[in-house]
């Protein structure tokens, strides 16, 4: 779960990271807090921070109005990705409607464990959706209390992401992003794809292993070698150090390779 930074704490800013900056961007740059600008960008990763400074309208963030409308009402039940564990889609309830932008679930089995969301998150979807592609058990279903006033939040609620992330496949290898703050790297293999919903294993350094259910368009997955490419540490197992050392001295000596023809082309020159 996001937590404010200090620094925003006491500029006034004490609430969840949505209306931090709903109420601290402007979409007219001279309305907008420069210290706000300057602290959340200090607390966003790297890329982020400088798509953020690059927008073409020169507002550090889009503007709320150009965010997907909802139409999802309290009490209505959709399947999400477990916000805490991560591991697989469980039901939840719409707890609050935020504003026309925003809402939060809960899960309905655990109510203390909450996300918020839009209406294009990744992470949810309509409940016979889940259930038609094996993302949700149907006879889990049967025994769940649930308030009279509930009802399954609509199909035509929820945007579609089918087709829109290509190229996943079984077997792949990605890199994870761990830890955002610190920047940590684990190596990921894709064990299953439906749709856009990736079933991953996370190593880590110690070869302990981890699974969970991501989207094929989070910001947390990147191609094997971005991290390296960045100049950050990948946090490589142990069962797999000598197949990256040998990587690494391939790429030497190709570039060793590359650099010896450069020269010979000079010389002939």
């Amino acid at each position: 779960e996001y937590k404010v930074p200090d620094e925003l704490r006491a500029l006034g800013y004490p609430e969840p990271v949505w209306k931090v900056l709903k109420s601290g961007f402007s979409n007219t740059p001279s309305e907008t807090d420069p210290k706000v600008v300057e602290l959340f960008q200090q607390h966003l990763p790297a890329s982020q921070s400088q798509a953020a400074t690059k927008n073409s309208n020169n507002s550090c963030l889009p503007s709320f109005q150009q965010l997907p409308r909802h139409n999802f009402q309290e009490k209505m039940l959709l399947a999400a990705i477990d916000p805490k564990r991560e591991d697989r889609f469980r039901v939840c309830i719409v707890d609050e409607v935020i504003d026309q932008n925003y809402f939060k679930i809960a899960l309905l089995e655990e109510p203390s464990v909450t996300a918020i969301c839009r209406r294009d998150s990744e992470t949810i979807g309509y409940i016979p959706w889940a259930i038609g592609i094996g993302l949700l058990d149907k006879e889990s279903l049967q025994n769940m209390a649930c308030s009279p006033q509930s009802k399954i939040a609509p199909k035509s609620l929820f945007q579609s992401h089918a087709n829109k992330f290509k190229g996943f496949l079984a077997g792949q290898h990605l890199e994870y992003l761990t830890d955002e703050l610190n920047l940590t790297f684990n190596i990921a293999k894709v064990l299953a794809v439906k749709e856009h919903i990736l079933k991953i294993e996370i190593l880590n350094e110690k070869d302990e292993r981890r699974c969970i259910l991501i989207s094929a368009g989070s910001r947390k997955i990147f191609p094997m070698g971005w991290a390296a490419s960045n100049s950050i540490n990948l946090k490589v197992p142990s069962s797999l150090e000598k197949y990256f050392e040998n990587m690494d001295s391939k790429e030497e000596d190709k570039e060793g390779n590359n650099l010896e023809m450069k020269k010979e082309e000079m010389q002939m020159k």
